[in-house]
């Protein structure tokens, strides 16, 4: 619970920064933006939780979640270049 708390923190702080220095406008409704940043930080904490149960050791955490995050890489297709944009490339 702490960890998820100072992850709200840090969300009102990016909003601060955003608005202060960059004059970036909020838009919408901050208790959605906070329901959202929410919803993300405890997946995320989740996540790491999880990962941190089933490992044993310090680089056997680390390989699973670089396992993890190559899987979902695949899933959404990061690492394949659009055909689109194969002639710029090659």
């Amino acid at each position: 619970m702490p960890y998820a708390l100072i992850g709200l923190c840090d969300v009102t702080l990016v909003l601060i920064a955003g608005k202060l220095i960059f004059n970036v406008p909020i838009k919408g409704n901050l208790f959605c933006i906070y329901l959202a940043a929410s919803f993300f930080i405890l997946t995320c904490l989740g996540i790491g939780l999880f990962i941190s149960s089933v490992s044993h050791t310090q680089s056997q955490a680390i390989f699973d979640h670089a396992f993890y995050t190559s899987a979902g890489f695949y899933i959404v297709r990061i690492h394949v270049p659009n055909r689109k944009y194969a002639s710029i490339l090659y």
